[in-house]
């Protein structure tokens, strides 16, 4: 393929491109021809919500979703639980009854882990109400 028709071909997914984002509202053309952003109410929430977490739109825009509705700030306090804090449950329970170490490794098997470090973030948790509860 020659330089030109790379060219011709380039220049003709860029007014594709263009046209495209023109349609959907994403630019417009000003006086001159050049393209300008149109940067929306809803664009800059959207925007503001991947930073900050939170929408800036109002509950009776349109286009506000309800995953902006706040929590009260007992539900938001969520303490990350330690590799230590389950591995010191596990080992207590283990310890306990001589059948439980087998009871505690199917139970960190069902969690794809052999061992207590393996266990992701989000199922440290849950493993650890399982065994504060004696669901193991």
């Amino acid at each position: 393929m020659s330089l030109e028709q790379k060219i011709e071909n380039l220049t003709a997914a860029i007014e594709n491109l263009t046209a495209v984002m023109t349609t959907s509202g994403a630019v417009i053309p000003d006086a001159q021809g050049s393209l300008k952003e149109v940067i929306t109410e809803e664009l800059k929430a959207e925007c503001q919500e991947k930073v900050t977490g939170k929408s800036s739109l109002p509950p009776s825009h349109p286009s506000f979703r309800c995953t902006d509705v706040s929590i009260s700030d007992e539900e938001a306090v969520v303490e990350e639980v330690t590799i230590d804090q389950v591995k010191t449950k596990c080992l207590e329970i283990s310890r306990a009854e001589a059948g439980n170490k087998v009871k505690v490794k199917a139970l960190l098997a069902e969690y794809k882990a052999t061992v207590v470090k393996d266990l992701s973030v989000s199922d440290r948790a849950t493993v650890l109400a399982r065994l504060e509860k004696g669901e193991y």
